[in-house]
């Protein structure tokens, strides 16, 4: 229960005595309290539901579900009420079809009640302990609720023990405006292979596993393309002169013709004279195509030249595999030799195994 004086209620009160509403008494629990009653404005489409925002002079507790009795001043009965919000919010801030669909769902039952909280939670989503503070639910009732709601389609479940919701319109949205958001990015920096997935996620103030769960659903449909944590609508090129489009085609050729050797930063930086920043973008370009890989420790490998060295340690015959072995194998100095192995750890081709490797 929430200790406040200004609440959302719904109203059975007979219409002829409507006009007598404005100041009452609200009967909770054998106490009366003084308030003032303001309707909100009727939808033209469903005419029978009443609602109301009611205010007492001093705060006190109340639940979702709670029902209260009205009297006019002089005590006489004018009918009946039940507490749906118990934290009002301003009438100016919520437009009336948005107050209306948000009441309707807070007049169902615990299941309508969660969707409600949920899309009025918007991307921030939506908590278990908030749903235990507005309606004192049990968990294994939010739960059941949730997973109804989520066979509908029409929820989320993100977490459990403690439940994390978040409204499927709500998603939708987000996601609508997430793809707006990287659109107008490529229109004011053209030259930039996209907007980081930090920078969006602080825009749109999201709870990190929201953040994850819409750009892998817009990365599924096929909406982005994600690389490097950089985000970018699926088809955006960005715009390159004769002199960068060969560039492109020479840096590609010089990782290839290594064949046996890693290219470093510090030699593509030698090779061509073009700002750091735009080379970042240029080795993006390539990467983002997966003409070459990036290994650790600040050096390029063509992929063509990858593959096949993982074909051959996979046709090797042996499944240990020493850095010796590996340095032989490709060429390689140490210093090269180390990043590459670690990086065909983290492909799941290799696997540490004392000073050495095994061959998955």
């Amino acid at each position: 229960m929430i200790m406040n004086h200004v609440f959302d209620v719904s109203l059975d009160v007979p219409s002829k005595k409507a006009g007598t509403l404005r100041e009452a008494l609200l009967v909770f629990r054998k106490k009366a309290y003084p308030a003032e009653i303001r309707e909100y404005p009727a939808d033209p489409a469903a005419p029978g539901r009443r609602y109301a925002r009611a205010t007492t002079g001093l705060p006190f507790y109340v639940k979702w579900k709670e029902p209260f009795e009205v009297l006019d001043a002089a005590r006489a009965p004018l009918g009946r009420g039940v507490v749906l919000q118990a934290v009002s919010e301003e009438p100016k801030k919520l437009l009336k079809t948005k107050r209306v669909a948000r009441l309707d769902l807070l007049a169902g039952g615990p299941k309508e009640m969660i969707l409600g909280l949920a899309e009025a939670r918007g991307f921030e989503g939506l908590r278990e302990n908030e749903i235990l503070d507005f309606s004192g639910l049990e968990p294994e009732a939010m739960e059941a609720a949730a997973r109804l709601l989520e066979e509908e389609g029409r929820l989320r479940i993100l977490g459990f023990s403690p439940l994390f919701l978040l409204a499927q319109e709500s998603f939708d949205f987000l996601c609508g405006r997430i793809l707006e958001f990287v659109g107008l990015f490529h229109d004011r920096h053209p030259e930039a292979r996209g907007v980081a997935v930090e920078k969006i996620v602080k825009r749109f103030e999201l709870p990190e596993i929201v953040g994850q769960l819409a750009l892998k659903h817009l990365v599924k449909s096929g909406a982005v393309q994600v690389l490097d944590g950089i985000v970018a609508l699926s088809g955006f090129k960005i715009p390159l002169s004769k002199d960068e489009e060969g560039i492109l085609a020479e840096m590609e050729k010089m990782c290839y013709e290594g064949r046996f050797s890693a290219v470093s930063l510090d030699d593509v930086r030698a090779r061509f004279a073009i700002s750091p920043s735009r080379l970042q973008t240029l080795l993006g370009m390539l990467t983002e195509k997966r003409r070459i890989v990036q290994g650790k420790e600040g050096f390029y490998i063509h992929s063509d030249w990858l593959d096949e060295l993982v074909r051959r340690l996979r046709e090797r015959g042996r499944k240990d595999l020493s850095v010796a072995d590996f340095k032989e194998m490709t060429g390689l100095s140490r210093k090269f030799a180390i990043p590459l192995l670690e990086l065909l750890d983290e492909m799941g081709v290799t696997k540490r195994s004392g000073p050495g490797r095994v061959i998955l």
